[in-house]
């Protein structure tokens, strides 16, 4: 009788616990003002996971943004850029259009501290592979932008065309 009513006591809980809203590590928005709280603080580094945290659950222009600025802050220009730009790509994005000159500065900021590389000739449709990664897609500005004293293999490939591989030191 007693272990049954402990069944019932357990499935209580189960299903009380189940309404409990979510916590506040699973909301975006949570994790962006409290990212923002630890920039204001000096905490860039703290923030940056945070941030993280956000876009891994809501990829928008606004958290790619906001993990932009963070990386910026502590130096990881490759992945910077990489954010901002994805941002900046949000062009219907009411938060992005009302920052969007900040975050072009700090593009612009994080590309300062890259090496640029220019594709040109690529046929449409081409795919770009770096290093040991699979393909993608070939960025519209047909630009990459590597980390310096990065050594990087570069693989350029389109259907119906030979590859061509080269070699950024």
């Amino acid at each position: 009788m007693r272990s049954a009513w402990r069944g019932e006591l357990i499935l209580v809980l189960f299903l009380c616990g189940s309404s409990i809203p979510a916590r506040a590590a699973d909301d975006p928005e949570t994790l962006i003002h409290e990212g923002i709280e630890l920039r204001k603080a000096g905490q860039d580094a703290r923030a940056e996971g945070y941030f993280r945290r956000a876009y891994q659950l809501a990829p928008t222009p606004r958290t790619a943004a906001q993990l932009g600025l963070a990386e910026l802050a502590v130096d990881d220009y490759l992945n910077a850029e990489a954010h901002l730009s994805e941002a900046l790509a949000g062009r219907d994005d009411a938060w992005i259009l009302n920052y969007q000159k900040v975050l072009q500065d700090s593009r612009a900021q994080a590309r300062r501290n890259l090496l640029e590389v220019e594709i040109v000739g690529a046929p449409a449709g081409a795919t770009l592979a770096l290093g040991s990664a699979a393909p993608s897609a070939m960025p519209q500005e047909s630009k990459l932008w590597i980390a310096p004293n990065t050594p990087m293999d570069v693989t350029v490939s389109a259907s119906g065309h030979k590859s061509s591989a080269f070699h950024v030191e």
